[in-house]
């Protein structure tokens, strides 16, 4: 299972929750979550591929 997929699936299971994922130092958000907290916290979000 990839990354994003992992992702996406948390998400279904955690319908009206933002899902973090831990990744060594750093904790990762997708989609609209990354949108969301981007806005609310002031920080610059980065695009994958696949949500592009």
């Amino acid at each position: 299972m990839s990354f994003s997929e992992m992702l996406d699936l948390l998400k279904k299971r955690e319908k009206g929750n933002i899902v973090f994922a831990k990744t060594g130092t750093f904790y990762v958000t997708a989609g609209e979550d990354a949108v969301l907290i981007s806005k609310k916290l002031n920080l610059k979000y980065m695009l994958q591929e696949k949500y592009m």
